[in-house]
């Protein structure tokens, strides 16, 4: 809640006392407040995995990027890490996205264009409520992504073809790269 740790003494970039006095612009209040609430998960998940870890005696730690030492800003693709005798684990690497609609999230990780791209590879982990759907939709858009590669390859348009198996193939990556956060966005708006 306070951003610093009692045990260790760790001082975190934010806690949830300081998502919760961020500034709200009147004009774009719904989306300043969704977009604190995504950082309230991200704090709220990393401290309830860490809590179950310490219940289990397991020695891996879960860290939110911004808390890593020599980090303290936003990393661009991952939010949270495990973390085993303080060396990241290879693969542990995740994203945290509470968006209104995950079909477009996806759409733009998945296109070879897509301003999300960079996603590409890491974990994505969404609100509870989306998981499910949003597995579904990936598996969906690939298939019909070669239904219509099928059909650019039949008409003469090879090029065509590759980029939508490429894209399909993105889709069927993501569909394995999503994960259930264990939160929903009830709960991380909650939690700002």
């Amino acid at each position: 809640y306070s951003g610093i740790d009692n045990e260790t003494g760790q001082k975190f970039a934010k806690g949830l006392a300081s998502i919760a006095k961020g500034k709200i612009n009147p004009e774009y209040a719904e989306q300043n407040l969704k977009q604190q609430a995504g950082y309230s998960a991200e704090v709220a998940t990393t401290s309830r995995d860490n809590a179950e870890a310490i219940i289990s005696k397991s020695r891996v730690r879960t860290s939110r990027s911004d808390d890593l030492p020599k980090k303290k800003k936003n990393h661009t693709v991952v939010d949270r890490v495990q973390i085993l005798d303080g060396q990241i684990i290879e693969g542990s690497q995740s994203q945290m996205k509470f968006v209104g609609n995950p079909d477009e999230l996806l759409k733009k990780i998945a296109r070879e264009d897509g301003e999300f791209a960079r996603y590409r590879g890491t974990k994505l982990e969404l609100p509870s409520e989306q998981y499910e759907d949003a597995v579904a939709h990936c598996r969906d858009q690939a298939k019909q992504l070669r239904l219509n590669a099928e059909r650019a390859q039949g008409a003469g348009r090879p090029e065509v073809a590759a980029k939508l198996r490429r894209e399909a193939d993105n889709y069927d990556q993501l569909a394995s790269d999503v994960t259930d956060s264990g939160m929903t966005t009830e709960q991380a708006i909650f939690y700002r």
